[in-house]
């Protein structure tokens, strides 16, 4: 699975929407993959980092997305402390 945030629609804004969303890895048809980088591995259960999930929806919403200060990069360098403890 692959998670990423940002918003769906710059014409109507999130309107409370969460902007995090999963994909098929490499599959996102907005974007163009060069290579794959390792973000290190979790102690998590996959029910246990769905959870983490579902704690930050709330805190990336698609109205709060920014392309220079909280943006997909935001979202993972939080996402990846939370399941991992580590930053990257």
């Amino acid at each position: 699975e692959e998670w990423s945030y940002g918003v769906t629609d710059y014409n109507t804004g999130g309107a409370g929407k969460t902007g995090i969303r999963k994909t098929k890895p490499k599959s996102h048809p907005l974007h163009r993959y060069r290579e794959s980088v390792s973000m290190g591995e979790t102690q998590l259960s996959s029910v246990e980092v769905q959870v983490q999930l579902s704690k930050m929806r709330g805190a990336f919403l698609e109205d709060d997305y920014h392309l220079l200060r909280r943006n997909c990069i935001t979202f993972a360098q939080e996402f990846v402390f939370a399941i991992t403890g580590k930053n990257l």
